[in-house]
């Protein structure tokens, strides 16, 4: 039975509406919206999708930049008790109609700017489906009348929003439905409940001071999970959320300084760009308080960096994969940094309050502390599984012996514990290669690398493969002044068994992204596949 009157993530919404209705809650397309506005949006597409079902929790499907639409898309979703599952224009058609069908969404919501994708998307849809489009009326139709697909345009909305604070959500109830890339080539589904948010929502905001005169980046595409921290933070302390510019591919310095930026969120790589264009230069940032940086390690050097640019700012890295919920562990910079740090990266750090980590070998027994393992995470930010795929589910959720019948998930992750409690990210288990017989991190050599060069980008492929079987190494790395290939070869055989040793270096001015900003390796297989 559910309980009356919960209203699971959008409780901090509705808060700040209430104290702050006239605050600007977003920023998008250069235009400011208030938190009266933004709920009077969300409120009539909550009001449609009602229209199409009322009955029961279905997936809603966003195809959308970010506008004021998409967000606006979100909390209509959640206010009329359905799950949002975000679809990256950037993406491939194929793909896109992959993770529609696997989600079997029933509704299909999309902004101006997604229109040109939208109709190749529908006309791949082989089940009927209802498309919402509240930013075009039936008279400017841009898609033709379908046998299969409903077509609902914003002159059809009805005139009567939902009352939000009548809703009821359970707290298991799904929020969203993320799909990340998949070893089999096939886009594997995350469903986060109102809970999981929650718990994130309430340490994040226990650590950090956020306040509503708070201008918050969204520099995260909305199918990267990390999207979540920056709205439901904003909105939780009513503070504003300046999405980047649907026309700017990077956060300039201007973008900073123009919108007051106070608060910053990102991938280092965009930090790494930044250093990159001169835009980390001493105090060029004064008034940002807290900066946040996830989803791939962070290098001591990018890290010291950012703190001579902004100089007043709390630093910290995050980290947590999309079964655990945004982010589980983080890591203060501070002048203890280098003792703590190895290989010139930044650790994991510490697990938030109320959440449960070990660290075991393969057969999951646990490991001492100082010894190395597989990190698995326990708590009320880790999902209960894969979408729809309980193989991939017992693969990854397991029990282990000596905890009892706690569900742990699985990382993939090795790392260290210290005996302070920190954790430090050795590498991947499933980055593991063999080289004559040796079975090689390439983590490994990547860190030792950094660690001779302090280049703040360095990723070693096992190229090329004939029969599955590694032919040698090759090291990318960032572009800098006075190192020299044969130098790195040289320093890596002073600290590495030969058969670690890259045999080619190559030095790239920027590195390849993919469309969550992390470093796209495939491409860089492609690189060397063009190149020889």
């Amino acid at each position: 039975m559910k309980v009356k009157n919960t209203l699971g993530i959008l409780q901090g919404f509705i808060a700040s509406l209430k104290k702050f209705p006239d605050r600007p809650a977003l920023k998008a397309d250069e235009i400011t919206y208030t938190y009266k506005e933004v709920h009077s949006y969300a409120g009539k597409i909550a009001d449609a999708i009602k229209g199409v079902d009322s009955d029961n929790q279905i997936n809603v499907a966003i195809l959308a930049n970010k506008s004021i639409t998409t967000y606006a898309s979100i909390l209509g979703t959640l206010v009329s008790q359905n799950c949002y599952v975000p679809i990256n224009p950037k993406f491939p058609t194929a793909r896109n109609v992959n993770i529609l069908k696997q989600a079997e969404c029933d509704i299909l919501i999309a902004d101006n700017y997604s229109i040109p994708k939208l109709a190749a998307i529908v006309d791949e849809i082989d089940y009927p489906i209802t498309i919402i489009l509240p930013n075009i009326t039936s008279e400017n139709a841009v898609l033709e009348e379908n046998k299969i697909h409903q077509i609902v345009y914003s002159d059809q909305f009805n005139t009567m929003p939902i009352q939000w604070e009548s809703i009821s959500i359970e707290k298991n109830d799904p929020a969203y439905l993320l799909f990340t890339s998949g070893s089999t080539g096939i886009p594997k589904g995350i469903q986060v409940s109102h809970e999981n948010i929650l718990a994130y929502v309430s340490n994040t905001i226990a650590r950090y001071d956020f306040k509503p005169t708070d201008r918050i980046t969204q520099t995260f595409d909305l199918t990267f999970d990390l999207s979540v921290h920056d709205m439901f933070i904003c909105w939780e302390v009513g503070a504003c959320l300046c999405p980047i510019p649907n026309n700017q591919s990077l956060v300039s310095a201007k973008f900073i300084k123009e919108n007051k930026i106070s608060c910053w969120f990102s991938v280092p790589s965009m930090a790494v760009v930044l250093s990159k264009m001169k835009m980390l230069k001493h105090a060029m940032y004064p008034d940002l308080r807290i900066s946040l940086f996830c989803g791939e390690p962070l290098s001591v050097a990018i890290a010291e960096q950012w703190a001579l640019a902004a100089p007043n700012s709390i630093i910290e890295s995050l980290y947590g994969p999309t079964e655990a919920t945004i982010a589980i562990a983080n890591y203060k910079i501070n002048d203890q940094l280098i003792l703590a740090a190895k290989h010139d990266i930044v650790p994991i750090g510490y697990l938030f309050k109320n959440q449960e980590f070990c660290v075991v070998n393969n057969s999951l027994v646990e490991v001492n502390v100082e010894e190395s393992g597989e990190l698995c995470l326990s708590g009320t930010q880790v999902t209960k599984g894969y979408w729809k795929n309980d193989e991939k589910t017992k693969k990854q959720y397991v029990t282990i012996f000596e905890k009892g019948e706690t569900i742990w998930y699985r990382t993939g992750d090795l790392v260290r514990q210290d005996k302070t409690g920190c954790l430090h990210f050795l590498g991947r288990t499933d980055h593991q290669v063999k080289i004559n017989g040796f079975r090689v991190e390439l983590q490994e050599i990547e860190a030792a690398i950094k660690e001779i060069t302090r280049a703040p980008q360095v990723i070693v492929l096992a190229w090329p493969l004939q029969n599955n079987v590694t032919q040698s190494l090759v090291a990318f790395i960032s572009q800098m002044e006075g190192i020299h290939a044969q130098q790195v070869i040289q320093s890596c055989k002073k600290k590495l068994p030969t058969y670690m040793v890259p045999s080619r270096i190559l030095f790239l001015t920027t590195f390849p992204v993919n469309v969550t900003g992390k470093i796209d390796r495939k491409e860089l297989i492609n690189l060397l596949e063009k190149n020889g």
